[in-house]
């Protein structure tokens, strides 16, 4: 495939990443009730987390995690695929 093409789609996918964040970051502004147990959560707002962060955060942290031989992350990753099917 064309370099410069990859390149493009590398630029997009990681738009598309950081859109998510931003996303979840008007949702916690908008629906969170508070404070909450994290000090700062996933999308960058202060204390606590909507659900939006939430999700998000489970999907950070099967890839910051990530460990092909460990039978709770295959678990994780597994449940993950099938709410997201």
């Amino acid at each position: 495939m064309d370099p410069e093409l990859l390149e493009r789609l590398a630029v997009l996918d990681a738009e598309g990443l950081r859109a998510l964040f931003e996303a979840a970051n008007e949702y916690h502004a908008k629906h969170s009730r508070g404070p909450g147990a994290a000090a700062r959560c996933v999308c960058g707002m202060g204390g606590g987390g909507s659900k939006a962060c939430r999700g998000l955060g489970i999907l950070r942290d099967l890839f910051r995690y990530a460990d092909f031989d460990s039978t709770e992350w295959r678990e994780r990753f597994e449940f993950v695929q099938r709410v997201l099917s």
